[in-house]
């Protein structure tokens, strides 16, 4: 199974000091102390145990950090990424992520399109956004059991759901929207990464999935115009979203 280097850029508050790789970022959106927004964190991380085989599916997990910084990635990152002739994948995650489930979403899609019939041989840039990675609120799993039922009846006669069960996914739904800024702000960071790349014959593609979109409808609608644009190829997966203007 490969041993995957995975890049990061989150907008998650730091962990810790001394915290384990799975808890080096949190889950909270953070809150901007005055007219600027935190910075971005920048990192490397190594991703082992995927198997992207059809017969398998399997995904990896996060074995450590190999560096971790604020603002872009270091010198020794972008020499690594401008190395060699892969392609640049950005990918932007879904609902119930956390940190290390994204790391190893990203490590996942990398070897899985690099096997595939056509393939796709790329370096992984994943943007994380705040999410821990649970599909319900443990605060929601008492009054959501009692009161399953009668939610379901009001939103089949209202369209609206309001079990206490869907908290988490609400919280992650802002969360994700409230991360376009930041993603924004990462991508327009990368920008020149992306030119470097493209200067050597490589492509940049972009990758959305999910609750991801919403991340992703934000940046993109502050984005700066650019000569050619940020991406040569974007694919949105199921896309967790009414509408994207």
């Amino acid at each position: 199974m490969p041993d995957t280097t995975v890049y990061f850029v989150t907008n998650r508050p730091p962990g810790l000091a001394g915290a384990s790789p799975d808890e080096a970022f949190g889950d909270a959106l953070p809150q901007a102390a005055g007219a600027s927004p935190p910075p971005l964190a920048f990192g490397v991380a190594r991703v082992v145990g995927t198997d992207p085989a059809p017969g398998a599916l399997v995904t990896g997990r996060l074995a450590a950090l190999i560096e971790t910084g604020t603002g872009d990635f270091s010198a020794g990152a972008k020499a690594d990424l401008l190395s060699g002739a892969q392609d640049l994948l950005v990918f932007v995650h879904g609902f119930a992520n956390s940190f290390a489930d994204a790391l190893a979403r990203g490590a996942f899609h990398r070897e899985w399109l690099a096997s595939a019939a056509r393939p796709v041989d790329s370096k992984v840039i994943v943007f994380t956004w705040p999410s821990p990675g649970t599909v319900i609120d443990g605060r929601s799993i008492v009054p959501g059991a009692f009161s399953a039922l009668l939610a379901l009846l009001g939103a089949e006669l209202t369209g609206e759901l309001k079990t206490p069960l869907a908290r988490r996914y609400f919280l992650d739904q802002s969360n994700a929207a409230g991360s376009g800024g930041a993603l924004a702000r990462a991508l327009v960071t990368l920008a020149p990464l992306f030119d470097a790349a493209r200067r050597q014959g490589r492509r940049v593609f972009l990758l959305g999935h999910s609750m991801g979109h919403m991340a992703i409808a934000q940046a993109m609608a502050s984005l700066p115009v650019r000569p050619g644009g940020y991406f040569d190829h974007a694919a949105l997966a199921a896309a967790d979203v009414d509408f994207i203007q």
